[in-house]
């Protein structure tokens, strides 16, 4: 395609816009405002540059296709080459960090005893580790120490509340960095799954947190946990203290607590095949929409990779010495440990 046929198809494209009402619109130019580093230095950018006006105009959904493939025709096929890697590099992405993530089980416990702290990292790890329908393990097994694995050691009061609050705070930079990268998704590139669509990243990210939490009921179904601290109810501004010094210190410092099984209902038979099932589709999902990111190149890919793979290790790290200080403070009713050496 001719330079000047490029340009015509742009203008034409884009101000024959005028003709609808802009109840029409479904999608706006902020998608090609904003580039990653590599490809802005490119044709694009630099065709945008020369043309100011561009903008002028929001652009429809239905000029969307015409709009991209015009700005691909502009790229030399070694840039259409190196994007092409790039969704190859995204498109593994989500399989990556399932792999890495923490399964709904894990997260599930932390959450009974260190609710915020679970949420934190729930939000900053985009991804579960997929597990098959109704097979919620023995929380003793997910618990018990191995060799190898962190040791968690019952604090001081004061350094008990240093490593909670880092904790706290290292888990909101992981879920800062989560959330830097899905806006820049939404804003520098275009995803050829529904290019008209620009919050895919984001669904994508609010999906996994949501089944988190779903994994985090179906424990609370499954898993009864009591505490050796008094059984006499704390109300009022005590009862807030008490969960905010909670919160506040490692599981390992909370006292001896003690599993046993619930009675099972049809709420979490639901509930975890709906988790189990959604999990699989969560990480479809994101394969397909990432492999099909436009306008990032191999470069920035690993950049993006690499942020998010970093948060969710992070993550892991921090849930797994919680998990260690559980078990170190545990213990279970004979059900939960009957085959535990299986």
């Amino acid at each position: 395609m001719r330079y000047w046929d490029t340009s015509t198809l742009l203008v034409w494209a884009l101000l024959g816009a005028n003709h609808a009402s802009a109840d029409d619109y479904s999608h706006t130019t902020t998608a090609f405002r904003q580039w990653y580093p590599t490809m802005e230095t490119q044709i694009i950018a630099k065709y945008f540059q020369n043309n100011p006006g561009f903008f002028d105009t929001p652009c429809m959904s239905c000029y969307m296709m015409p709009t991209v493939s015009c700005l691909l025709g502009n790229l030399m096929e070694s840039e259409k080459s190196n994007m092409a890697a790039a969704g190859v590099a995204l498109g593994l992405l989500p399989t990556i960090l399932a792999q890495a993530g923490p399964s709904p089980m894990e997260m599930g416990l932390l959450a009974l005893r260190r609710p915020v702290l679970g949420f934190i990292l729930s939000a900053a790890s985009p991804a579960l580790n997929p597990f098959r329908a109704f097979d919620y393990r023995n929380p003793a097994k997910v618990l018990r120490w191995r060799p190898g694995d962190v040791v968690a050691l019952k604090w001081q009061p004061i350094m008990a509340v240093t490593i909670g609050v880092a904790e706290l705070i290292v888990g909101s930079a992981a879920l800062a960095n989560v959330m830097m990268v899905v806006v820049d998704l939404t804003a520098r590139c275009v995803f050829i799954v529904s290019m008209q669509t620009t919050f895919l990243a984001i669904l994508w990210v609010s999906f996994a947190f949501a089944l988190h939490v779903a994994g985090a009921a179906c424990v609370y179904l499954r898993v009864d946990i009591k505490t050796s601290e008094s059984h006499v109810p704390a109300r009022g501004l005590l009862s807030l203290t008490m969960w905010i010094a909670h919160e506040s210190i490692p599981c390992a410092n909370h006292g001896a607590v003690i599993f046993s099984p619930k009675p099972d209902t049809h709420w979490f038979t639901v509930l975890s095949w709906f988790v189990s099932t959604a999990t699989i589709f969560n990480i479809t999902f994101g394969t397909l929409m990432f492999s099909g990111a436009q306008f990032v190149c191999f470069q920035d890919a690993v950049v993006i990779v690499a942020r998010l793979l970093f948060s969710v290790i992070i993550c892991r790290a921090i849930l797994l010495y919680e998990l260690s200080g559980l078990w170190a403070a545990a213990d279970f009713d004979k059900t939960f440990l009957e085959g535990l050496d299986a």
